[in-house]
């Protein structure tokens, strides 16, 4: 059911790079969440309910995510409501015991794969089985590693806060200010901010954490899947402030001067340093800014050059077209007179043979 060259590992002599099959496990973490859906939609059980548990009964080797290759770990991304979200105003501080909370269900789907080595030689991999983990956000051992009263909050709504800051050791992320606004993204110690459009809920497109892993040496199951590194997935937790709730805050945001700022750890010091000049927040990017500049100048000139030669070479060709009909016209006219006068050199030679014939009787 699951077949897609896009899931495989790349082979070779010089193997695969973490960042390239982390993205080719994200295209399988895709295909699960369809198969998921796929289950809901047609009433059967979701990923949240008994036969999940009956999958990971299965898998011995569930519990301990970093202890088994090939997982690919994923949360899934909820769109927030407008319902009144859960406010964070000083660091909140996870249990040590939540460093794991990637093993809750298994699906193993099996994958194919077709790799061109060369332009004339193909090689296709033999099929394997991609481990994949997707965490239930919905478990009782997810819900006591987040902010207390997180179960309380509205499903699509609940990685979403306000007034809010990071968690204590998480790294904040696209911090931007809109008026009197901020927002920025948290992710865990490790983790780095993506936006995985294979992650989807009702087609709303949200951006999650990801960390690759690679799985230990003394695992004798590692030489069974191709590739060192595999990579996990949680939930960035979505922060808004407003500026009067700085002050009650801690650590308290930085001053977003520029207006943006790629990544900040809460509570560093922000060394001040003019707004870059070629920075641009409209949404007309650099490179289409520099078309308008020259490229459309130069497609102007053209059009007025081809409007140019098309107004003359119309002319020309209807003149042609004269010239060439004047020349057919007057061929018929000479072929028609030649006619005519072959006609009539005829007629006068039968004309002398009847004459001559009375004389010679």
């Amino acid at each position: 059911m699951y077949d897609d060259a896009s899931c495989a590992p790349a082979t070779g002599s010089g193997g695969a790079h973490p960042i390239n099959h982390a993205r080719r496990v994200s295209s399988c973490v895709l295909l699960v969440l369809k198969y998921l859906s796929e289950q809901t939609d047609r009433g059967r059980p979701s990923c949240s309910q008994a036969p999940l548990s009956f999958l990971a009964a299965q898998a011995p080797w569930a519990p301990s995510l970093p202890s088994a290759p090939g997982f690919a770990t994923a949360i899934l991304i909820m769109a927030p409501s407008t319902g009144s979200l859960l406010a964070l105003p000083t660091a909140f501080v996870q249990p040590e015991t939540c460093s794991n909370i990637f093993s809750t269900t298994v699906l193993t789907p099996t994958v194919t794969s077709t790799h061109v080595i060369s332009h004339s030689t193909t090689l296709v991999s033999t099929v394997y089985e991609v481990r994949i983990t997707v965490s239930d956000p919905a478990a009782p051992r997810f819900t006591t590693c987040q902010p207390p009263g997180w179960a309380s909050v509205a499903p699509e709504s609940r990685f979403v806060f306000s007034p809010a800051v990071c968690p204590s050791g998480w790294k904040a992320y696209d911090l931007r200010t809109f008026g009197a606004t901020s927002t920025a993204y948290c992710c865990a110690s490790g983790y780095f901010l993506d936006n995985p459009s294979w992650v989807r809920v009702d087609d709303v497109e949200s951006r999650a954490c990801f960390k690759p892993v690679t799985p230990p040496a003394d695992n004798p199951s590692a030489e069974a899947f191709p590739s060192p590194t595999d990579v996990m997935v949680h939930n960035a937790y979505r922060i808004s402030w407003q500026a009067s709730d700085t002050a009650t805050m801690s650590p308290q945001p930085p001053d977003l001067t520029c207006g943006t700022m790629y990544t900040w750890v809460p509570g560093s010091p922000v060394t001040s340093s003019p707004c870059p000049t070629h920075y641009n927040d409209s949404p007309i990017s650099d490179g289409v800014a520099v078309f308008l500049k020259i490229g459309l100048p130069i497609i102007v000139v053209l059009g007025v050059a081809g409007l140019a030669g098309l107004c003359c070479y119309y002319p020309y060709k209807e003149r042609e077209a004269k010239r060439i009909q004047a020349r057919r016209a007057a061929r018929a006219a000479r072929e028609q007179d030649e006619a005519i006068e072959a006609g009539r050199a005829e007629a006068r030679a039968e004309a002398a043979r009847a004459a001559a014939s009375p004389s010679q009787s």
